[in-house]
């Protein structure tokens, strides 16, 4: 077996039955998210009208939406639509947070790692956690140089961003062991 984010990980720890629930749960999840995502974009045009940079947000949550369509109709019994369905609304997140300076748009992020959970992946989370925090810390480093100040908010982000990352790995990781105990 290859060493790639497709083919390493639960494979052989899931059946397809279980593949088939977690792509479910994780398309409703990653569709609300980009639902939220499209709407709040949608208000954004409508206050501040159509820029580049909304133009472009819109194209990556829209690829996002085609990884997600297409991890879900041909792999949704396997790891490989995992990981379509989490890479396509991590590609429309971490483009948002690069290129936009609404700091609210860190939350958006936290139901995206959280569902990645339900995999029992450590690749995968593992992958989800770089993309969250490399997308906050973009996020926040950018906001910083244009206010010209890291101030208590930015702080607060980076020990908040710090927490959830911890916490999203350490609960993986004991629910991986639990599994196996309950497996042996």
């Amino acid at each position: 077996m290859g060493r790639g984010i497709f083919n390493e990980g639960a494979e052989d720890k899931m059946t397809k039955e279980q593949y088939i629930r977690a792509n479910t749960r994780a398309l409703i999840v990653t569709c609300l998210t980009l639902i939220f995502v499209l709407v709040s974009k949608i208000v954004e045009i409508g206050e501040n009208g159509m820029s580049v940079q909304l133009g472009i947000e819109l194209a990556a949550t829209v690829l996002g939406a085609l990884m997600m369509g297409a991890g879900y109709s041909k792999e949704r019994t396997s790891r490989k639509g995992a990981v379509l369905l989490m890479g396509g609304v991590s590609v429309a997140y971490f483009s948002i947070m690069v290129l936009d300076t609404n700091t609210y748009y860190f939350a958006v992020g936290l139901p995206i790692l959280l569902c990645s959970i339900i995999y029992l992946d450590k690749r995968l989370v593992k992958f989800g956690i770089l993309f969250y925090s490399t997308a906050v810390l973009i996020n926040v480093g950018k906001n910083s140089y244009i206010t010209g100040k890291i101030g208590t908010t930015e702080i607060a982000y980076i020990c908040a961003l710090v927490l959830i990352c911890f916490t999203a790995y350490s609960v993986l990781t004991l629910l991986v062991n639990f599994n196996e105990e309950n497996n042996a």
